[in-house]
């Protein structure tokens, strides 16, 4: 299985996130974006659409608080995210001794070793060699799949979440989705395959949900609320959080 991200895309995201925080009310900062946006060549990125660009912003935003949320009562975790990219999340929150960990394709790999990114690893999701890498002092596992998962079929999304659950005891899983209109509306220009549901997610007994997040409630604290109902009429993103038991 390919990972999705390529470093035009992860720029685009990059940027977005620095353009974000020059508002007066963004809800997040994000200092190793600016940091980052000054090592690369940024003339010759291409700004990501608008719609896309709010999207992404109020999934980012919703993700925080769940990673926010789970750091709370668990401390000294691992925090693996998949298809990472050039992801700054774990300098936006308070780690509570928290370790990172991204999964990759090998050129994003290396190009994030060449910013001064650590902990990165390229190899296969269903891989088992790359679980090894996790230290297993950790009591407790927060893996996160953001904009991810509308690539994949439900079947693949089982698999995958049978073999991590099969891996990690004490696991949490934070996956972002997007909802039936997203995805008639965008499908042809992102590529989104499907719209997952929370019955797609729960691939067996042991996984069970925990929390729900709608971006109709993260942009209303985002002051895009107005704009966005109007141009959806509905949620734009959901974040999932689950739990193996």
């Amino acid at each position: 299985m390919s990972f999705l991200n390529n470093k035009e895309f992860e720029l685009q995201k990059l940027l977005a996130r620095v353009e974000y925080t020059k508002f007066n009310k963004s809800k997040f900062k994000d200092d190793q974006a600016n940091e980052l946006l000054a090592k690369v060549d940024a003339s010759n990125i291409t700004k990501m659409e608008d719609e896309k660009a709010k999207r992404y912003i109020a999934s980012t935003f919703l993700v925080d608080e769940l990673v926010e949320d789970y750091t709370v009562f668990n401390s000294n975790a691992a925090i693996i995210t998949i298809n990472a990219g050039l992801d700054t999340r774990k300098t936006r929150i308070d780690r509570k001794n928290t370790t990172w960990y991204n999964l990759d394709t090998e050129e994003m790999k290396v190009y994030k070793e060449s910013l001064g990114y650590d902990n990165v690893y390229s190899n296969d999701l269903l891989d088992p060699a790359w679980v090894d890498n996790i230290n297993k002092s950790c009591p407790s596992v927060l893996i996160i799949f953001e904009d991810y998962f509308m690539y994949e079929d439900k079947n693949k999304v089982k698999e995958i979440l049978d073999f991590l659950c099969k891996k990690f005891e004490n696991v949490t899983f934070i996956i972002e989705t997007v909802n039936n209109k997203l995805l008639k509306k965008f499908n042809q220009s992102y590529g989104y395959k499907t719209s997952h549901k929370l019955k797609d997610l729960l691939c067996n007994d042991d996984i069970v949900y925990v929390k729900k997040r709608s971006s109709y409630r993260g942009l209303e604290k985002l002051y895009w609320y107005k704009i966005l109902t109007e141009f959806l009429g509905s949620n734009y993103s959901t974040v999932f959080m689950l739990h193996k038991n």
